[in-house]
């Protein structure tokens, strides 16, 4: 278990020298969070002692008369992003969130940094998709028509 701690230290220690972040802040023992931008949210953090794992908190499921319709718009969305993207989608504690793990045997510098950066892409791609999830479509669009 010593072994993982250090590693997933380690690992922030790579993607903070990498990104030029600042440190991270400790949130529970083995539980490290970066701040980004747009309120999102890294964390990493070894469960069981042997396995890394990161979480990107994208947004709050929106509570709105709509909270059915866009689950399951992200639902049908996920489904078919899944062969394309590793990061697992899922919502938690009414928050949508990524997470990838990386086994004990995997936590490498190399591993560790392509992982962060794998989850960091695949959120910036599910930003894009809750942005415009968001959006309302107007009536008067000609969205989707073909001329």
């Amino acid at each position: 278990m010593i072994d993982t701690v250090i590693e997933v230290i380690r690992s922030i220690e790579v993607i903070r020298s990498h990104a030029k972040w600042q440190k991270p802040l400790q949130k529970e023992q083995n539980f490290f969070s970066f701040l980004l931008e747009n309120n999102a949210e890294l964390s990493l953090f070894s469960p069981n002692g042997q396995d890394c794992i990161f979480i990107v908190t994208l947004s709050p499921v929106p509570e709105d008369s709509q909270r059915d319709n866009f689950l399951q718009n992200l639902a049908r969305k996920n489904a078919g992003m899944y062969k394309k993207r590793k990061s697992v989608l899922s919502v938690t504690n009414g928050k949508i969130t990524l997470h990838r793990l990386l086994r004990r045997q995997e936590l490498s510098s190399e591993n560790i940094l392509q992982t962060a950066k794998d989850i960091l892409n695949d959120a910036d791609i599910w930003h894009t998709i809750l942005s415009e999830n968001k959006q309302q479509a107007s009536p008067f669009s000609f969205a989707g028509m073909k001329f």
